[in-house]
């Protein structure tokens, strides 16, 4: 049995296949090849392109989705082991999820980062315990490490740009009002550099991403010929990119700048004068426009947030019927 909560969970041949995959059926969709089988998603937080494009890829194709809203139409669940459950969470995950997993025949998973540390979001203890005890595939739709279908769409997303050129690309630390998780940043690195492209993380001092992803994402670059950089100087790391990637995310010092001082981050039209004529603009969505993102941007023709959103409904279905065809 597979599961897919981290991008290490695939071999680079293995996401290479899904993307393939994922690119034939954008263009000759098939047929009810989720028949008779139900995806259970279980949300710890909100979610509009990650619940719509799931259960969009189940129900298209015979299947159905089931939507767990834990606090809210089922009951809050407790994660730690040997927890004295005498507050707010009436049920475990130790019979939660054997009960979820015996009637559904694949679990999503979406629970965020608390926050607390980078060493925290790295035991990504929500996601292990369901991996832990379930008896079919688990899917990440997004944990306190990682976002990995958010980071393969972003791929798909490129490739449908740039075909079989490998460009350059830019992951843009953006402002916001408060201070957000680094999972999808993470796995934007991480997918990037497995997929051999030559990155730049650029962002204010104090605004690290985590050490051991970091460590990871070397890693794979080692394999796939890429390199990354880092900057805290956000025009010249766009300086001849193709692909500018948009993220907010917290501090990682107590030392870092408050975020309210950091507006001139906030991606513009003229970064988008730096780049490569031919680059394109993406951002995971939502979006805070003119905090985050000028209106000059998310409303120019370079912009691809449309496209890559949409990308999360196909990588997804390709994900589906990998894991159930090894599970």
């Amino acid at each position: 049995m597979r599961h897919f909560t981290h991008l290490k969970d695939l071999t680079p041949e293995e996401i290479q296949s899904i993307l393939r995959q994922a690119r034939i059926w954008k263009t000759v969709p098939p047929d009810h090849i989720f028949l008779n089988k139900i995806l259970a998603m279980v949300f710890f937080n909100p979610s509009l392109r990650t619940r719509l494009s799931f259960e969009a890829a189940m129900l298209r194709h015979g299947g159905h989705a089931i939507a767990l809203e834990v606090g809210s139409g089922s009951w809050n669940l407790e994660i730690e082991s040997g927890a004295i459950m005498n507050s707010n969470k009436p049920e475990h995950v130790r019979e939660a999820v054997p009960v979820i997993s015996r009637l559904a025949d694949i679990v999503g998973v979406r629970s965020f980062s608390l926050g607390l540390s980078h060493e925290e979001d790295d035991r990504d203890s929500v996601i292990h315990a369901f991996k832990s005890l379930s008896s079919v595939p688990v899917i990440s739709m997004e944990s306190a490490r990682e976002h990995p279908c958010q980071g393969l769409a972003d791929m798909l997303t490129i490739q449908e740009h740039f075909e079989e050129l490998r460009p350059k690309v830019t992951l843009a630390w953006a402002p916001h009002i408060k201070s957000l998780p680094k999972a999808v940043p993470h796995s934007f690195l991480l997918s990037a550099s497995a997929m051999g492209y030559d990155i730049t993380v650029a962002h204010p001092p104090g605004y690290e991403l985590a050490t051991s992803v970091i460590k990871e994402a070397q890693n794979l670059s080692q394999r796939s010929g890429s390199r990354i950089r880092f900057s805290h100087n956000l025009d010249s790391a766009i300086q001849d990119t193709q692909v500018i990637y948009a993220k907010a995310w917290g501090p990682s010092s107590p030392l870092a700048a408050p975020l309210d001082t950091l507006t001139s981050w906030m991606t513009h039209e003229r970064h988008l004068k730096l780049a490569d004529p031919k680059s394109i603009f993406i951002h995971c969505l939502p979006v805070r426009r003119n905090v985050e993102v000028h209106d000059s941007i998310l409303d120019s023709r370079q912009c691809k947030v449309i496209d890559e959103a949409e990308n999360r409904f196909h990588i997804q279905r390709a994900l589906i019927h990998f894991l159930l065809s090894h599970s």
